[in-house]
C-alpha cells in the first residue's frame, strides 16, 4: 500500500513540475499557449484527485456551446476539447496505474472498429490532399476519436463508483440550464444577423441557446424530452415524481417548438407518438389538440410545419445539398474522400466558396456526410456501432427488474433514435456537444447494467 501511495505522489509531483516548467516555456513563446497549458495542468490535478469531477466538468462544458472559442493556428478550439483531452489522460492512468477494472464487449469492439476503419481510409486518401489539408483531416479524426472515448470513460466511471442517479441528475441539470440559456437568448438576443460575418446563419426569433443554431439546439432538446417523457411513464399512478416529469417534458417540448426546427419537431413527434401509443393512448388525443391550438395561434410555426410537406426555400437548399453530396458519393462510393475532407472537396467542385462558413464541413444529412467522407464501408461501420447499442439496450430493458432503470434505458434509446431521425436533415451526428451527451448516455446505460450484473 505504501509503495502504491508513493507512486501516486510521484505522479502528482511530476505533474506539478511539468505544468510549471511547461507554462514557463510556453508563455515565453505565446501567452495563450502558456495559459492554456497551465489550465490543462490544473484540470489534470483536479481530475486526478477524483475522475468524477472530470466527467462533471465535461458535461457542463456543453453549456458553453459555441460562445467560448479559442483561435489557435487559424483554427478554433472549444473548452470541451481541452477538458476531453485531459480526462482521457487521467482515465488511461487510472486504468494502468490504479488497476481499475475495464470491461470489453461487442459495443466497445465495434467502436474500435470504427476508429480503425476511418483511420485506414484517411491513410489511403491523404495522398489526395496538400500538407495543411492532411493535418486538418487528421486533427478532426483525432477529435472524433477523443469524443467517442466518452463512451468507455463514462462506462468505467459509472461502474467504478456505482452512482447512476448522481450522473443522471447531472445530465438533466445540463438540459434544464441549456433550455434556460436559450430562453434568455430568445428574449435578449432574438436576432443574430450581426454574426453573419463570423460564418453564422442570420437566425431571427428562434431559440438557439449557446449553440447559435436552432437545429442543433432542437436536437439536444429532443434528447432531454425523450428521457423526461419516458421517466414520466415510470410511475403507474399520479404522485409528485410523475407530475415533475410531466412538467419537465412539457417544458422541453416547448423549447423544441421555440427552435422552429422542423427536423427537431419531426424527431420529437416520433418520440411522443411511440411512447404515448405504447403506454397511454389518451395522450395522443391530448397531443393532437395541443398541437392544433399551437399551430393556430403561431403563424410562423404553422408556416414551418407546412414546409415539412411543401418544398420552400429552405427545403430546396437542403435538397440541393443532398444532390451535391450524392454526386461526391457516386464518385467515391466505397471509401469516400477521407474523414472531414468534405469542405476541401466541396471547395474544389465549386459547391462552396468560403471554408470559414461553419456549415462548410458537412452536408444537410449526417448519413450523406459519413458516406461521402468514409464511403459505404464507413457508413456501415458507423451505423453498426449505433445498431449494436440499440440492440443491447433492448435486451437490457427486458432483463432489468428496477422500473427506474428500465425507463431510463428506454428514454436513452428513444432519444438516440430521435437524434438519428434528426440526423437525416442536419449534420447532428458530427456536432461535438451532441456527441458528448450521446456517448455519455450510452456509457451511463452500459455502466449501470455492468454494476448490476445484467448481461446481454
Amino acid at each position: 500500500m505504501k509503495k502504491l501511495t508513493s507512486r501516486y505522489s510521484l505522479i502528482v509531483y511530476a505533474a506539478v513540475m511539468a505544468v510549471l516548467l511547461g507554462y514557463a516555456y510556453l508563455s515565453a513563446v505565446d501567452l495563450k499557449l502558456g495559459v492554456g497549458f497551465l489550465g490543462a495542468g490544473i484540470m489534470f490535478l483536479w481530475f486526478w484527485y477524483d475522475i468524477r469531477i472530470g466527467l462533471w466538468v465535461l458535461l457542463f462544458s456543453v453549456l458553453l456551446g459555441q460562445i467560448v472559442r479559442f483561435e489557435i493556428g487559424g483554427g478554433g478550439m472549444l473548452v470541451s476539447d481541452g477538458v476531453m483531452g485531459v480526462l482521457i489522460v487521467v482515465w488511461i492512468i487510472n486504468v494502468l496505474v490504479r488497476k481499475r477494472v475495464f470491461k470489453f464487449n461487442l459495443l466497445w469492439l465495434s467502436l474500435i472498429g470504427l476508429w480503425v476503419t476511418s483511420g485506414l481510409i484517411n491513410v489511403w486518401m491523404s495522398q489526395n490532399y496538400a500538407g495543411d489539408q492532411v493535418v486538418t483531416i487528421w486533427l478532426y479524426w483525432v477529435r472524433f476519436v477523443m469524443y467517442s472515448l466518452c463512451l468507455p470513460i463514462t462506462w468505467s466511471v459509472v461502474s467504478w463508483y456505482q452512482e447512476t442517479k448522481r450522473y443522471f441528475w447531472w445530465f438533466m441539470l445540463v438540459g434544464i440550464l441549456f433550455l434556460g440559456l436559450g430562453l434568455v437568448q430568445l428574449k435578449l438576443v432574438p436576432d443574430i444577423s450581426f454574426l453573419t460575418n463570423f460564418g453564422w446563419d442570420p437566425h431571427q426569433g428562434r431559440l438557439l441557446s449557446t449553440f447559435l443554431d436552432p437545429n442543433f439546439a432542437g436536437a439536444l432538446l429532443v434528447l432531454f424530452f425523450a428521457i423526461s417523457y419516458a421517466k414520466y411513464f415510470q410511475f403507474k399512478s399520479w404522485r409528485a415524481e410523475k407530475l415533475f416529469w410531466a412538467v419537465l417534458s412539457g417544458i422541453f417540448i416547448i423549447g423544441v417548438v421555440l427552435t422552429l426546427s422542423r427536423s427537431a419537431l419531426v424527431a420529437a413527434g416520433f418520440v411522443f407518438l411511440w411512447l404515448s401509443f405504447w403506454y397511454d393512448k389518451r395522450l395522443l388525443l391530448l397531443g393532437l389538440c395541443v398541437g392544433v391550438l399551437t399551430l393556430v395561434n403561431n403563424p410562423r410555426l404553422s408556416e414551418r410545419v407546412v414546409g415539412i410537406l411543401d418544398i420552400d426555400e429552405t427545403a430546396m437548399l437542403r435538397w440541393e445539398s443532398w444532390q451535391d453530396s450524392l454526386e461526391i458519393v457516386q464518385d467515391n462510393f466505397w471509401l469516400g474522400i477521407g474523414y472531414n475532407a468534405l469542405s476541401f472537396e466541396q471547395l474544389r467542385r465549386g459547391i462552396i466558396e468560403d471554408l470559414s462558413v461553419h456549415s462548410a464541413g458537412g452536408s444537410d444529412s449526417s448519413y450523406l456526410t459519413v458516406w461521402s467522407t468514409m464511403g459505404w464501408i464507413g457508413l456501415l461501420v458507423y451505423t453498426w456501432v449505433l445498431a449494436i447499442f440499440v440492440s443491447l439496450s433492448s435486451c437490457i430493458y427486458g432483463r432489468l427488474k428496477d422500473r427506474g432503470d428500465k425507463f431510463l434505458v428506454l428514454g436513452v434509446v428513444l432519444g438516440i433514435v430521435g437524434i438519428l431521425i434528426h440526423a437525416q436533415f442536419t449534420n447532428s451526428l458530427f456536432y461535438v456537444h451532441i456527441l458528448i451527451l450521446v456517448w455519455f448516455l450510452m456509457g451511463l446505460v452500459m455502466g449501470t447494467v455492468s454494476k448490476k450484473g445484467v448481461l446481454c
